[in-house]
């Protein structure tokens, strides 16, 4: 069975705003992004490079897709899917996704975004804000939403390898200044062998009044020993941002701890 490897994209010249977000292997480079007018050729053009694989987690298993829901919100918007008919020990991994902004055709400045599986459902949360240089109102947000769910076979006596799904979270503050770096941030799982990604998301922490961002890009990857994140807004001048991260990852071997 297939599981994500690593999932993001980079915008070549500059950060912008997100409208839609396709993440499928029939995709060249295994995504599609969409920004705002910026990049679509109304009033400019950008690239976006994807960086978008998969990897073969020699799993029995299964895809399982679900369709389009619709989601609306405060600034925040979450869809979700119930899996109520998950067999008794099965692992579920987000092995794809779509997702489109439809209160604003321009897109949105992100302030977070999360797609994973939790307690039965899987979910797709975004979140919208303003950026300091702009007079925008994201007081209502809505998308549409898709996701496809690799659904692996642990076995009623863990005959697949024991699998489990282990949260790995931490709170990086990025850089400031003229055209910086992005450093990778690395999150440990414990004890056993990391097969691939099941869910991600991150969040704008600091500056409550105008968390918006353009976002250049970002980029999660699954290690033999965890995951690496980056979650870039990296432009000419850039503010530092306190970021939330967090990477759901398929673990085989014995528990942590």
């Amino acid at each position: 069975m297939a599981l994500l490897h690593a999932v993001g994209f980079e915008w070549e010249k500059h950060p912008h705003r997100l409208h839609t977000l396709r993440v499928a292997p029939d995709l060249p480079g295994g995504i599609e992004v969409r920004g705002g007018p910026w990049t679509t050729g109304d009033r400019a053009t950008d690239r976006a490079v994807p960086a978008t694989t998969w990897t073969d987690a020699s799993v029995p298993g299964e895809l399982r897709s679900f369709g389009e829901v619709t989601a609306e919100g405060p600034g925040v918007a979450e869809a979700t899917w119930p899996l109520g008919d998950l067999a008794p020990g099965a692992v579920a991994a987000v092995a794809g996704l779509t997702v489109t902004a439809t209160s604003h055709p321009r897109g949105s400045n992100v302030a977070g975004f999360g797609v994973g599986v939790r307690e039965r459902e899987a979910f797709v949360r975004v979140e919208a804000a303003k950026v300091p240089e702009r007079r925008e109102r994201f007081a209502e947000i809505a998308f549409a939403a898709e996701v496809d769910l690799a659904v692996l076979d642990n076995g009623p006596d863990g005959a697949a390898g024991s699998l489990r799904v282990e949260h790995l979270a931490a709170r990086r503050r990025t850089r400031g200044g003229f055209r910086p770096a992005d450093e990778p941030v690395e999150l440990a799982a414990g004890e056993g062998d990391v097969l691939g990604l099941a869910g991600w998301s991150w969040r704008v922490a600091n500056t409550p009044r105008a968390r918006g961002r353009y976002l250049r890009g970002f980029l999660v990857t699954a290690t033999g020993s965890g995951a690496t994140v980056v979650v870039s807004n990296r432009g000419e001048v850039t503010r530092p941002t306190v970021l939330d991260l967090a990477v759901d990852v398929v673990v085989r071997g014995p528990d942590a701890g």
